[in-house]
């Protein structure tokens, strides 16, 4: 896969987070606490993908991997308030998009692209 299709499957998979646990009316906490695991777990290889291409460079990666793991321990912290939800879970869910939609946009700028 060539540098440009790994940056086109990037950016279409970060709106694709984005949009799908952005919205918690829609859903029952479960459902979104599954959904944004899927999204980062699928964020998380697509970094790793894009590093392998050399779309992402070790630094990026390194520094990627620290905010993944925030987003994962932000959702590890969500889990227990789980089936009910409520506004700790709500907080949590928060946190987790939040580190993901200051990530994505590092996968998709055009310096990142040798």
């Amino acid at each position: 896969m060539n540098s440009h299709n790994v940056r086109r499957s990037l950016v279409a998979l970060c709106a694709i987070v984005l949009v799908c646990v952005a919205v918690p009316g829609c859903s029952t906490p479960e459902k979104r606490w599954y959904a944004q695991r899927a999204s980062l777990t699928s964020f998380q290889q697509s970094v790793l993908d894009a590093h392998a291409a050399g779309v992402v460079d070790n630094e990026t990666l390194v520094s990627m991997d620290v905010g993944v793991r925030a987003a994962r321990r932000w959702l590890d912290a969500a889990k227990p308030f789980l089936p009910a939800g409520g506004d700790t879970f709500d907080a949590y869910i928060a946190s987790t998009i939040a580190v993901l939609a200051e990530l994505s946009p590092i996968l998709t700028q055009p310096e990142a692209i040798p």
